[in-house]
């Protein structure tokens, strides 16, 4: 940050130092103090579950891509990146789980902040399973007037986010930017599909051709980053309208359009009075690419989607990540949709009558045992992990059924440590 706003490499001047050089005129107290260009801003990427109170995560990082135009080393550019990590390497319970520090540059606070947006964007981090990281929560940072005001006192995390960060509220060009790079992704799959087999394939249609029709679901991933989404609307009935079509001459340039129109989370009927026209202005994604860049015609410019491949859990469904979101986006034309309504819905775990290690690390005592009747709160066993002990507590007053582990294991995320038994079973 110092390097940014000073516009002097510290390091250079350190070896000058050591090699007995006297320090330049430039860089005395009443020169350095006057001599600030623009806003620099440092955000400290980890591998942190912010929806589990920040508690440390460990993996393999399986994909790791920088934002583009990102340096280590250069002062003359916007984006920096200071990191020791490999796309590969693996982050261990035995030391910080620190990803990169991110550093961007701007001539005022408000182009520093929306630069570091935009990085954010574009900073691909995918681990193995549960592995987490705060990008999610750095995002919502940087949306939050408060903090693009300046507005920033130590209390600042703990009023802006009273009851513990939840997932990043989406605004509406951001739900409309991601259902459309949900269409693109489809879309060209399904194409790719077709010109490899020689044959069809169900809703190949490409995002722009006319009278073709879509459901587009989106939903949280699973995967430690929950979303909001502005109007609490997860479905949307999506058409293509041609440049042609448009009520009013469009711009130059505009690819096609789509108009969305909001499903009713209750009855599922079509809301016409919320319905948006997307005027796709430009598409830029190369095969499998791991970012989307699309321009919805909303003044906002080209913004970028991640994709980190097809969902595991649905069918036409894509991990998409928007503002640090991590979605699931399914696209399915009508036909499928409604045979969908009478799939069975999937199985839920029911977590409630067990004990379950939040993070990974090592079990370092167990202080209950088989049968025996705990309160509300009492002390179970205590784990250790990135050097922190962490206490687990009873969630409820009971008997334990069963102790999974022992002192001295090591465990994995979500690992099962001990079972309560149910309270209907007490009560015979």
């Amino acid at each position: 940050m110092t390097e940014f706003v000073g516009k002097v490499d510290l390091v250079e001047q350190m070896f000058r130092v050591a090699a007995g050089q006297k320090i330049g005129d430039h860089l005395t107290t009443e020169k350095a103090t006057t001599n600030i260009h623009g806003w620099a801003l440092e955000a400290r990427v980890y591998a942190e579950d912010p929806l589990r109170g920040f508690l440390p995560s460990n993996g393999s990082l399986l994909k790791l891509i920088e934002p583009r135009g990102a340096t280590a080393f250069g002062i003359d550019g916007t984006i920096r990146v200071d990191s020791g990590l490999l796309e590969g390497m693996e982050i261990s319970t035995h030391y910080d789980p620190m990803i990169a520090k991110l550093v961007t540059h701007g001539a005022t606070r408000t182009e520093c902040i929306d630069r570091m947006e935009a990085a954010l964007d574009e900073y691909v981090i995918q681990g193995s399973a549960s592995f987490a990281h705060n990008t999610a929560f750095l995002s919502e940072l940087c949306r939050s007037e408060r903090f693009r005001t300046g507005h920033t006192p130590t209390s600042f995390i703990a009023e802006e986010f009273p009851d513990g960060f939840h997932g990043v509220n989406l605004r509406k060009s951001e739900v409309l930017r991601t259902v459309a790079a949900a269409l693109v992704v489809h879309t060209d799959r399904a194409k790719q599909h077709v010109d490899a087999e020689g044959g069809g394939s169900i809703s190949a249609e490409a995002p722009m051709e006319a009278n073709a029709e879509w459901i587009v679901t989106l939903a949280d991933d699973g995967h430690s980053t929950a979303m909001k989404l502005a109007g609490g609307n997860r479905s949307f009935a999506v058409a293509a309208v041609s440049a042609a079509e448009l009520d009013e001459d469009p711009e130059e340039g505009t690819e096609g359009a789509l108009r969305v129109v909001p499903l009713c989370p209750r009855t599922g009927a079509l809301l016409h009075d919320q319905a948006e026209l997307i005027e796709v202005a430009g598409v830029d994604w190369p095969n499998e690419a791991p970012l989307v860049e699309i321009d919805c015609g909303d003044g906002l410019g080209p913004k970028c989607v991640q994709y980190l491949g097809p969902s595991d859990s649905a069918y036409c469904a894509y991990r998409l990540v928007t503002a640090g979101a991590a979605l699931s986006a399914s696209v399915l034309s009508p036909k499928e949709e409604a045979y969908g309504k009478h799939m069975l819905p999937p199985e839920v775990k029911d977590t409630s009558n067990m004990i379950q290690s939040p993070m990974p690390g090592t079990l370092i005592s167990m202080n209950v045992s088989d049968g025996q009747m705990i309160e509300a709160g009492q002390e179970v066993c205590v784990v250790e992990a990135m050097k922190m002990q962490n206490v687990l507590r009873a969630p409820r007053a009971g008997m334990v059924a069963k102790v999974h582990a022992k002192a001295g294991d090591s465990l994995k995320v979500d690992q099962l440590i001990a079972s309560l038994a149910p309270n209907e079973e007490l009560a015979k």
